[in-house]
């Protein structure tokens, strides 16, 4: 029997949640309810709620979660350990300064719209009795 084996009920190693957030931003603090509902879900997850940059860059070190608005280039550097990353504002630097990101795509789903559009009007327009003049 290996060891893994022979101690099923050994706690599973703890991992670290930073959860950055800043004070400024409308809806942008975290309730307490929030930090001890996943402390009580979770037991394994050491959780870190903070809005000071100093304390961040220090605990982003060893954190496996990081939840903010916006990772900061800095802050990433840091990070050694970081596994999953929740960021509401990850892609937005792409859309704001490669913008054919999108705008390529966009154009791409007006043509195939519009076509689906003129073929659907041009059938009907042919095999339908009622619109003959």
């Amino acid at each position: 029997m290996t060891e893994a084996s022979s101690s099923p009920t050994r706690s599973s190693p703890t991992r670290t949640a930073l959860w950055a957030f800043s004070r400024g931003v409308p809806y942008g603090e975290v309730p307490d309810w929030v930090t001890e509902s996943l402390r009580a879900s979770f037991p394994q997850l050491r959780v870190i709620v903070s809005s000071d940059g100093e304390t961040i860059l220090r605990e982003i070190a060893e954190a496996e979660i990081f939840i903010s608005w916006a990772l900061k280039p800095e802050q990433f550097a840091a990070a050694k350990q970081l596994r999953w990353i929740h960021s509401p504002a990850a892609g937005v630097t792409q859309l704001l300064f490669q913008p054919w990101l999108s705008i390529a795509p966009g154009i791409a789903i007006f043509i195939v719209v519009f076509a689906f559009n003129m073929v659907g009007d041009g059938l009907r327009d042919v095999l339908d009795p009622r619109t003959t003049e």
